[in-house]
């Protein structure tokens, strides 16, 4: 029996319907749908979930139920030059670290407004450095014992790391956007 068949059989045994498994899952009921056909597989987190709701293992959820743990590693070890597997595991790892996980999902959007702010806060810098230079270091006459070059050179590597942090930001930010736009289903 599948992955998507038994959630299926244990959603309806428990007298769960699909709107009402998506509201607890917090995903939508198409997500659900998908679960249940076997085009998709639930985030490590919501598999955990289901396995409390349904009163079952994830070990149940995940492999066959005749099957232990030791054949499936058994398995895999002489499968280890099967292009399949290999497919699968990539698949799994792949959904893994682009986006099953739900830490990776709930920290995304960090990952791309840290260096976004922190670039901004590094120009600011900056600027605030050449003012100080120019306006009150050289118009003053504070600077005449300090070296020519001090600030200018600081307010520069200070404004190129602002600009790669900045460029860095937005380009995860808009990758986030992106991968938004085409999981849509999943993040709700």
């Amino acid at each position: 029996m599948t992955m998507g068949e038994k959630i299926a059989k244990l959603r309806k045994e428990n007298n769960i319907t699909q709107e009402d498994l998506a509201s607890i899952l917090h995903v939508s009921r198409q997500s659900v749908s998908k679960r249940e056909a076997n085009q998709a597989y639930p985030e490590t987190d919501k598999l955990i979930k289901m396995a409390k709701i349904f009163h079952c293992s994830t070990d149940y959820l995940l492999l066959d139920e005749e099957t232990k743990v030791d054949e499936v590693n058994s398995e895999v070890i002489e499968n280890n030059d099967n292009n399949e597997s290999k497919e699968n595991l990539e698949n799994t790892v792949n959904n893994l670290l682009v986006g099953g996980s739900g830490f990776i999902k709930k920290h995304r959007r960090k990952a791309g407004i840290v260096p976004f702010v922190s670039g901004i806060l590094f120009i600011l810098f900056s600027i605030l450095l050449f003012v100080l230079d120019n306006v009150v270091v050289k118009n003053m006459g504070f600077g005449d014992d300090l070296p020519a070059m001090g600030f200018d050179l600081f307010a520069l590597f200070a404004l190129i790391i602002g600009l790669v942090l900045l460029i860095i930001g937005i380009i995860f930010i808009v990758k986030d956007r992106k991968y938004q736009k085409e999981h849509k289903d999943d993040n709700k």
